[in-house]
């Protein structure tokens, strides 16, 4: 018998062999040697005696007899060899009563590689064993920019807590994410429950994954199990769940599993559709279905300027549609009540839902996977879910032209600038704004300050900088007499309104239902793709606006019309020409304007900037959580246009 798994061995070794050949590829096991030939020179680390995950070893340390196996490990020689003997001998010793003495091994990368033990390892890939024990080496490159480098010392600091090594992330930053999934900080060793507890969720998953086709897909098995994490976000109920169940869940989100394997995984919509001309006829009768409608808000009009950004949306689209449209509001939300709030409006009749909180955007999705004809919308600058799609404002716009009226009224070039969390968008809003100053004064330095940073004192800062002029938040305060809002100047104590920035919601949520009314919604996605769908649209839309004071001068009035229209017509873009952050040429190209998917991700300020972007240890313990969600560096995301 151990003969007749030599001949099976050795069939699949061969295919192996041809398999490579036939590709132009390498045709046996690679070999560290001439993947390290200073391999001495590399620090290393003695991991022990560990379970080695059988398909991540890869090669061998040396050359030696490198030529008897196959890529995968299975072997080439002749069964009348004394190699074939001491193969079938370790067989016959597996069959009876296991391998036990480990391989010797080096690791690197998160790959193994066999010093000792070759026909050990052979054997127990023949006979699909998903652990193999090894002694193992690990050999420490040096730290460097690359992608690679950058995934392998991530990977690292998730083993230092986890002794996990049979799980692998491909996108910087999700070994983080996939600890906050499993309700771990960074610096928490886990129990030997801990370990056990994953380990078997991971091996249901994969059987669940595998099953339904996973393996050919262009993803890790670890890198689907994040996206599944992101979706079922309660872990503890997960560690319940059978493996029928998880692929019974995986059925329901598998278009988000191959949204993961795209390059370009979201698709922006810069401008609003096209809407299709009516028919006279339809133009005098009214539409005769009725739309429910509801708006879900983190905080209460009277709370939250930007919850009454969007109340004020909601009733321009009340006052648009009249009875054709029904809309109601489930307030004062939190991301842990959004929920049930979300499956509440649903069983109210609501058949469309904008969530207006970033921080909803998981249970939005839960409810959109949960409710398939629902429509879902998410005010956020971040997704990348097939089920729901998203929408924001390009404020930078809007930005740009407050910096060139501050720039233009500033004497002295001194103009501070408050932002409130370093997420997507905000970084652009900030550039945008100090670019906008400096175009009309080349002295413009702009100090930045945040105002969800811990001991934050806006008083002492406008004292310290001696400020004149500043730019504060883009909403009015609801219920309050003008203030610190927009941008505005400071003189002796007293606030003087200088323009405001202003979001125009009722615009985008009239155009959103119109789209649906008319049946152009499945317009913006077509059948068959699968992309996740984000609504940006900027000043040429009227979603975005600005209001000037009337004490502008009629120049600067002039000025900021010119370049209304320019931007408005794709004349211009603020991000066009020399680029310069604070510390490297970004765009030397005068002819440039920087991609959409940039702007949005920029982790970077402007050389005129005075100021930094705050670390997660800096916010205020309230920032925090929508720091994570959505901070600039913190996602890795992809769009198309």
């Amino acid at each position: 018998m151990p003969l007749e798994h030599y001949r099976k061995a050795q069939k699949s070794g061969e295919k192996s062999y041809l398999s490579h050949v036939a590709r132009g590829q390498y045709p046996y096991p690679p070999t560290l040697e001439d993947l390290l030939p200073d391999m001495k020179l590399y620090a290393t680390e003695n991991l022990g005696v560990i379970q080695i995950p059988s398909d991540l070893v890869v090669g061998t340390s040396t050359s030696g007899r490198k030529t008897a196996f196959a890529p995968n490990f299975m072997p080439l020689l002749a069964q009348d060899t004394e190699f074939a003997a001491k193969w079938s001998e370790l067989c016959k010793a597996h069959e009876e009563e296991g391998i036990r003495e480990p391989v010797t091994a080096y690791e690197y990368m998160n790959h193994y590689y066999v010093t000792e033990g070759n026909k050990r390892v052979s054997v127990l890939k023949y006979f699909s064993d998903p652990i193999i024990m090894g002694s193992v080496t690990r050999i420490l490159p040096p730290k460097n920019d690359s992608l690679e480098n950058r995934l392998y010392y991530e990977y690292l600091d998730f083993y230092k807590v986890s002794q996990v090594n049979y799980l692998s992330l491909s996108r910087p930053g999700d070994y983080r994410l996939l600890l906050e999934r499993l309700k771990k900080t960074p610096e928490q060793v886990w129990s030997s429950e801990d370990q056990l507890n994953f380990r078997s969720l991971y091996q249901r998953f994969s059987d669940a994954y595998y099953a339904m086709g996973g393996k050919k897909l262009p993803i890790t098995t670890g890198d689907a199990l994040l996206v599944y994490l992101k979706v079922y976000t309660n872990y503890e109920q997960t560690l319940k769940k059978l493996a029928a169940d998880l692929r019974a869940d995986l059925t329901r989100i598998w278009d988000d599993i191959l949204l993961r394997c795209q390059t370009r995984t979201a698709t922006l919509q810069m401008q609003p559709a096209q809407e299709p001309k009516r028919s006279l006829i339809g133009r005098l009768l009214p539409g005769a279905s009725r739309l429910n409608v509801a708006f879900l808000y983190g905080k209460t009009p009277q709370t939250s300027h930007w919850t009454y950004s969007h109340e004020l949306g909601r009733a321009h689209l009340q006052q648009a549609f009249g009875e054709q449209i029904v809309t109601s509001v489930y307030e004062d939300l939190t991301a842990d009540t959004a929920e049930a709030a979300l499956d509440k409006a649903i069983a109210d009749g609501n058949t469309i839902l904008f969530t207006t909180a970033a921080d909803f955007i998981e249970p939005s999705l839960l409810a959109a996977i949960n409710h398939p004809n629902v429509k879902i919308l998410n005010c956020s600058l971040n997704c990348s879910h097939r089920y729901i799609r998203t929408y924001y404002g390009r404020m930078y716009e809007a930005k740009f032209l407050t910096g060139v009226i501050a720039g233009s009224c500033s004497k002295t070039g001194k103009i501070g600038y408050v932002a409130d969390y370093p997420t997507y968008g905000m970084i652009a809003d900030i550039n945008a704004f100090a670019l906008g100053a400096r175009m009309v004064n080349p002295r413009a330095v702009i100090d930045l300050e945040w105002s969800t940073v811990e001991n934050w004192d806006h008083e002492q800062f406008y004292r310290d900088n001696d400020t004149a002029f500043l730019s504060g938040s883009s909403e009015m305060k609801p219920g309050k007499a003008p203030g610190p809002f927009g941008l505005y100047a400071l003189s002796d104590g007293a606030l003087t309104d200088i323009a405001m920035p202003m979001w125009h919601w009722g615009l985008f949520y009239e155009r959103i239902i119109r789209s649906i009314l008319g049946n152009t919604w499945k317009n913006d996605d077509p059948a068959g793709s699968v992309k996740a769908l984000n609504y940006w649209w900027g000043l040429s839309s009227g979603v975005i606006d600005v209001i000037c004071s009337r004490k502008l001068s009629p120049d600067t009035e002039k000025l900021i019309a010119l370049l209304r229209q320019a931007i408005c017509s794709d004349a211009f873009n603020p991000f066009s020409g020399v680029l310069i952050s604070q510390d490297r040429v970004i765009q030397k190209d005068t002819s440039a304007c920087l991609d959409p998917v940039d702007i949005i991700t920029m982790d970077w300020l402007n050389e005129n900037v005075n100021g930094h972007i705050p670390a997660l240890n800096e916010m205020v313990p309230s920032a925090r959580p929508m720091v994570r969600l959505q901070g600039v560096g913190t996602r890795e995301q992809q769009w198309t246009k």
